[in-house]
């Protein structure tokens, strides 16, 4: 019973630690979202006062930028008609340079075109064409000779390459002739070396071979004498031990039939005696004595006895069994009333802890959380505060404009 009430309250605490723990977390849950709530609404003012900063300032850069406008346009007039008077100074300087282009054309081909001046160039071009044939006249009879002074150099050159070729040619050849001869005086030098050597090798193989055959043969005789004589020694051994063993196991039998001899002589003896377990019952004393039927008489009593002692045990038996079941079925319903009273208790407590839940979940009033938490046994739980000894500084969020 009392492991029951230990187990009874482990799962009360459990359950109890499992409601503190949904309660911690709701209530931590609730705080968060009240925090999150509070640091929105402190968001929303802020970002609301930097939107009308961003107005204002807006509205003042629009203002600066309209009057900077108009100052780029004013200065834009400026430079357009400072443009203009400098494009009338170029478009006059530009005709007074075209006029002074025409007069000048004009005289040249006034000077060009007279009988003065077309004599003048006919007959320079003349001139130039008598030359150009003189010159050319030249470079012909020259090309010509260099022509002819190229041609002689190449078949001179020609000739003395021929006759250098046939010349190498010639040595080539015979230094050809001469190494495929020396070749060949190798090629039947090493051939006739080679044969020597393999003939050399095989004459040694074969001494070695007759060699070896010999000597495999001295081993084995001497092998087999050698066996011979292991297996002769070990047999002598062999035949020793096991005659041996022949001798002890005969002795051990001719020692056990001389142990069952004995034995058949003292059973002679016994029976010849008339005594029956050491004890004489087969003479005169049993009839004198009575000694057989006080025996009878005491193992009677014994057997009544065991079986009375017998039957008393079955009876203690069953009474402790039945006892026993007894026991079991209250214990068994006590158990089961119990772990119904434990069940009972748990789901109510289950329950009122769900229905407080339920109405902090729907509740936006701290005070009211507080109460209801405190109704149901729980302590409202804190949000940890931030030591700023501990850690840096957290950073203040950016702001959106």
């Amino acid at each position: 019973m009392d492991k029951f009430l230990e187990m009874q309250e482990k799962a009360q605490a459990k359950v109890k630690a499992e409601q503190a723990r949904r309660a911690h977390a709701l209530g931590m849950d609730f705080l968060t979202t009240k925090k999150k709530m509070d640091d929105a609404d402190a968001k929303v003012a802020a970002f609301e006062k930097r939107i009308a900063e961003y107005r204002k300032q807006q509205a003042e850069e629009n203002k600066e930028r309209a009057l900077a406008g108009e100052r780029k346009q004013e200065k834009r007039k400026q430079d357009a008609a400072r443009a203009a008077q400098q494009r009338r100074e170029w478009e006059d300087e530009t005709e007074a340079h075209l006029w002074e282009r025409f007069s000048g054309a004009r005289a040249r081909r006034a000077h060009r075109y007279s009988p003065e001046g077309l004599a003048a160039k006919l007959e320079a071009n003349k001139q130039k064409r008598i030359a150009a044939f003189h010159q050319a006249v030249k470079q012909e009879h020259e090309m010509l000779e260099n022509l002819e002074d190229r041609r002689i150099a190449c078949e001179e050159r020609l000739e003395a390459r021929r006759l250098a070729v046939e010349a190498a040619r010639d040595q080539q050849r015979a230094e050809s002739q001469a190494a495929f001869q020396k070749r060949q005086v190798m090629i039947h030098a090493k051939t006739t070396e080679w044969v020597e050597n393999k003939l050399d090798q095989h004459a040694k193989f074969k001494q070695n071979f007759a060699d070896s055959r010999n000597r495999y043969n001295d081993n084995l005789k001497e092998k087999s004498k050698s066996c011979s004589d292991i297996h002769k020694k070990r047999w002598d051994k062999v035949s020793q031990n096991k005659q041996r063993l022949n001798q002890n196991q005969n002795d051990s039998n001719e020692a056990l039939m001389a142990r069952h001899a004995a034995a058949d002589q003292r059973r002679e003896e016994l029976n010849s005696m008339k005594i029956k377990n050491e004890n004489d019952i087969f003479s005169f004393r049993e009839i004198k004595h009575h000694s057989y039927g006080e025996l009878r008489r005491r193992r009677g009593e014994e057997i009544k006895k065991r079986t009375d002692a017998q039957l008393q045990n079955l009876v203690f038996n069953l009474a402790e069994k039945k006892a026993k079941m007894h026991a079991q079925d209250m214990s068994s319903t006590n158990l089961r009333n119990c772990r119904m009273r434990i069940a009972k208790e748990s789901l109510t407590f289950q329950d009122n802890a769900n229905e407080g839940f339920l109405k902090i979940q729907s509740e936006p009033d701290e005070a009211k959380v507080i109460a209801t938490m405190n109704a149901l046994g729980f302590d409202m739980p804190k949000l940890p505060e931030k030591d700023d000894d501990d850690g840096p500084e957290t950073e203040a969020p950016k702001a959106a404009f």
